[in-house]
């Protein structure tokens, strides 16, 4: 008997000791609900039982020779997996706030070495790190594994061997057929993290939510059935630009004391360009801050299937072209979310290019037709100043550079600044080759040209690195550039007005005198200073933080969020205190508190799985 305890320490001691730390942390840490790390377990006691049984039959159809490095072979290969995974799920966690799904492990994978190399680390140091840890393990496990093998320890005489042999087979077979049952059939409201990984890839933030709303739903089918086409609009060529994590504070045209940005500075120096210093995302991470730019909807509004951008200019006539730079097929589906497009391009699919660098889009922008007069949408998305886009030695301009991918928490460094601000100067060069090819092409003639960022960047500002971590203003912030270089386009010079991500599609649709779909949530900006927004505030969310931006009093402008998982409230009045230093909620009048925390609160239920 004292055997058998020693052996279901041993069984249990290794199958359950990791993935104990891991779910300690996945759902303390990160907050997923405590019904995900059931599910996980039961899916790791389906695991155990599959190899202890198969350990079970090799011992007792073989020799101990044979099944002891097998079986070791096996726990080594199983554990050292599990390892592995954990450690993606924490660093997607970590980076950008989701688990990380099988689509990205594949595509990543296939691009290991320029990964790799992206991140300073050698292909062959990794190598040879899983092969120390595969020995030592496999070691460990072979001396421990034959030491406490029920097989060598537990005799049962008084059945047949042949009759048990069939009932550890048995066995088997019903626990790989449950463990099977388990993989292919999805329960994401769960969050069990595996299930994710698995399955939550195959749909983007959009249509993939725990609590669908069937009205928003209803009012966004009855909305497009009721869309009509406009027949005098302004035909004039669309281009967006979008770069990934983008700070308007660290651009030279925002007045940052670097020159970072000095082909935009220079436009706007010429008059060609109007500036929107005011802006914010939806959230802090690519997948809600590109679907707020595409279908004028924050977060928690966004019905299943969403009409965009992309689509209503379809309707108008346009040719939709997407030249994305990043890989948006398998980062959460985010192709997907845009619509169906003409024509259609990302870093996924170039070959044995690394996907984030950005040269991937300026060569798709030369293999462009001379522009045939038909009216075009382009969308570009750039990875310069993004943690893991490739930066080009020609732009390597502020020393000493040191990438930060990977570190989420770090006071300042200016290593880390200089690193970013040399992927601020690089999206500079590439927006500049980019219209510089379209005007060769003619697609800049009468054309209306935006630039803007999906979300801000933490360079140490709250001790945080990255994005995808808060709602501080570093993470929300975005720039917003309207270039007009015919001098065509009708904008308010008012730039200090405030606007949202939401804003943008209604203002390109206004420029070219097409009808706002009915159930977009956004404003033509030029009409926001005479709008009166009393029941439209601001919202954002980035995860557990739910809040929204005040801006109903013209002298101040308040911010408002909640940790769902703490119950911690924040306010800041950023006309004051621009830095989020000094937390006010105690001094708002209860009757406003209760208000935006109502209003903020609401937001729980219809937010889309994360």
């Amino acid at each position: 008997m004292r055997d058998l305890r020693k052996i279901i320490l041993f069984e249990a001691s290794v199958w359950y000791a990791l993935p104990a730390v891991f779910l300690i942390a996945y759902v303390g840490n990160y907050h997923h609900p405590v019904q995900g790390a059931y599910w996980h377990l039961y899916l790791i006691t389906l695991i155990a039982l599959s190899a202890i049984l198969l350990k079970l039959l090799l011992y007792a159809l073989t020799s101990k020779v044979v099944a002891a490095p097998i079986t070791a072979f096996i726990y080594t290969s199983a554990l050292l997996t599990l390892g592995i995974y954990y450690c993606l799920v924490i660093i997607g966690l970590k980076s950008w706030g989701r688990v990380i799904t099988k689509e990205l492990i594949i595509s990543y994978a296939s691009q290991a070495s320029m990964l790799l190399n992206q991140l300073s680390i050698s292909l062959g140091t990794v190598l040879f790190g899983l092969v120390i840890g595969f020995s030592g393990l496999f070691a460990a496990l072979f001396y421990f594994a034959d030491k406490y093998s029920v097989s060598t320890k537990v005799s049962v005489k008084l059945i047949h061997p042949w009759l048990i042999n069939l009932s550890i087979f048995s066995t088997f077979l019903l626990t790989a057929y449950y463990l099977n049952d388990y993989l292919v059939s999805p329960n994401l409201s769960a969050q069990e993290p595996l299930h994710l990984t698995l399955h939550a890839g195959k749909s983007n933030l959009i249509s993939h939510k725990i609590h669908a709303d069937s009205l928003l739903d209803k009012q966004e089918n009855e909305a497009v059935a009721k869309y009509r086409v406009a027949n005098n609009h302004h035909k004039r060529n669309v281009i967006l630009i979008v770069v990934d994590a983008l700070r308007p504070d660290h651009m030279g045209v925002y007045g940052y004391e670097r020159d970072t940005t000095p082909y935009l500075s220079e436009l706007n120096k010429l008059g060609r360009l109007t500036k929107l210093s005011n802006v914010r995302a939806s959230c802090g991470e690519s997948a809600c801050g590109l679907a707020s730019i595409a279908s004028s909807r924050y977060v928690h509004q966004m019905p299943t299937t969403p009409i965009t951008l992309q689509q209503i200019l379809q309707l108008q006539g346009y040719k939709t072209n997407m030249i994305l730079g990043g890989d948006h097929t398998n980062f959460y589906n985010l192709k997907n979310m845009y619509g169906k497009v003409d024509s259609y391009f990302d870093g996924s699919m170039a070959k044995k290019v690394y996907m984030n660098d950005d040269t991937l889009v300026v060569e798709k922008t030369k293999d462009l037709p001379v522009w045939n007069g038909v009216p075009s949408l382009f969308q570009f998305h750039l990875m310069s100043t993004h943690t893991l886009g490739k930066r080009l030695e020609r732009f390597e301009k502020f020393k000493p550079s040191k990438g930060y991918a990977g570190i989420t928490e770090s006071a300042p460094k200016q290593e880390y600044t200089n690193y970013y601000d040399n992927g601020v100067l690089q999206a500079d060069g590439i927006i500049q080759e980019l219209l510089d090819l379209l005007a060769t092409k003619n697609y800049l003639k009468d054309a209306l040209i935006v630039i803007t960022a999906d979300h801000g960047e933490s360079l140490g500002e709250h001790n945080l690195l990255g994005h995808a971590s808060s709602v501080h203003e570093e993470q929300l912030r975005v720039p917003l550039l309207f270039i007009d270089l015919d001098k065509s386009t009708k904008l308010s010079k008012s730039t200090n007005q405030f606007a949202s991500q939401v804003d943008i599609a209604p203002t390109i649709l206004q420029n070219l005198n097409i009808s706002i779909p009915s159930t977009w949530r956004g404003e033509p900006i030029e009409l926001l200073s005479v709008l009166n927004r009393k029941l439209e505030l601001t919202f954002f969310q980035m995860h557990g933080n739910v809040g929204l931006y005040d801006h109903r009093q013209p002298n101040s402008l308040w911010k408002y969020w909640i940790n769902l998982h703490s119950n911690q409230e924040f306010a800041f009045n950023l006309t004051s205190d621009a830095q989020e230093s000094n937390n006010l909620i105690s001094t708002v009048p209860i009757t406003i508190r209760n208000e935006w925390h109502k209003l903020a609160y609401s937001m729980k239920l219809k937010a889309p799985e994360q």
